[in-house]
């Protein structure tokens, strides 16, 4: 489990991992469409991508890496 934080600045969306440990991964890289978000974060030496599309207004799914299942739930 992870926490990812974004904001949209000045019509520009910016993030991190947060959560769950102390160590914040900012994103390196963040495409937007319509109804998904592709987010880009260094894990060690690797460049990762994480793929989540909107379900319904609180529910996200997509994979890491296009491999490995994800899913998530808006919280404020």
């Amino acid at each position: 489990r992870m926490i990812i934080e974004l904001k949209r600045i000045n019509g520009k969306l910016s993030g991190a991992i947060v959560g769950p440990t102390e160590d914040i991964k900012p994103f390196k890289k963040i495409d937007e469409t319509a109804n998904s978000v592709t987010l880009t974060f260094k894990y060690f030496v690797f460049n990762v991508h994480l793929l989540l599309q909107k379900k319904d207004e609180i529910h996200v799914v997509g994979k890491l890496q296009d491999e490995y299942k994800a899913s998530g739930i808006k919280m404020k």
